[in-house]
């Protein structure tokens, strides 16, 4: 019995760590929308057999960033305009509910790591992909720490939207850096972020809602704008 257990175990870890890396190259733009998903490729590039492959092909499929065409494959999903802008709204409004349930239960010492990194990394500046990345990633572990002190029940679910969102925030950041040629972006970007945490740690709900709201919605603008020099920017540029 005790064996049986292990396996399922190990077999539920392969899933979830195949679902994880095919995912990760999402977001990298290693796979591009349209893209056909070859599970024996997958298999072999992962170093796992096909079924944790299909396991994580169909969660993903669930979860917005894989179509499954039946009897024919699966594709990276192209994500419309209109759906970019849904999942941007849907973010904003309930990010926003979220700053208001959490603000009693904040990890002020985990608080002010993430909100001293971004102050360390607003100084630097951003000059090249690695600090622009390593800012996204902060940033990013800003919104995800506040949606994870939600129940489970609900923080999975929200998680997922600022998952997909990911792909085209990085491209924007980088078309922004390397295209238009955007200076201060660590004064605009990086700032609000602080604010963000800042207001937090007062425990000034109204100010981090009005905050994060400024955010989304910016964001969502600026890329909705740009969306078709994105995506022609994610199939010219290196990975």
């Amino acid at each position: 019995m005790l064996s049986v257990f292990f396996e399922k175990v190990e077999y539920q870890d392969l899933n979830g760590v195949a679902y994880e890396r095919i995912k990760q190259k999402f977001i990298d733009n290693e796979f591009l929308p349209g893209d056909k998903l070859d599970v024996a490729q997958l298999s072999v590039s992962l170093g796992v057999s096909r079924t944790p492959v299909v396991n994580a092909l169909k969660k993903l499929a669930e979860d917005g960033f894989v179509t499954i065409r039946p009897r024919s494959a699966s594709y990276v999903r192209e994500h419309t305009r209109e759906e970019i802008e849904y999942i941007f709204d849907f973010r904003e409004v309930m990010e926003c509910l979220v700053v208001h349930k959490i603000i009693g239960r904040l990890d002020i010492a985990q608080l002010s790591t993430l909100r001293d990194r971004l102050v360390e990394l607003k100084n630097k500046g951003i000059p090249n992909r690695d600090v622009l990345n390593e800012y996204l990633d902060t940033e990013m572990k800003l919104h995800e720490y506040m949606l994870r002190l939600c129940p489970p029940i609900v923080s999975g679910k929200l998680e997922n939207l600022v998952e997909l969102t990911k792909r085209l925030r990085k491209l924007h950041l980088q078309y922004l850096l390397e295209v238009k040629g955007v200076v201060g972006l660590a004064d605009t970007e990086i700032q609000i972020h602080i604010d963000v945490a800042n207001a937090l740690l007062a425990g000034n709900a109204e100010a981090a809602e009005r905050y994060v709201r400024k955010d989304i919605r910016d964001t969502r603008n600026e890329i909705l704008e740009d969306y078709e020099a994105i995506e022609i920017f994610s199939r010219e540029s290196p990975h």
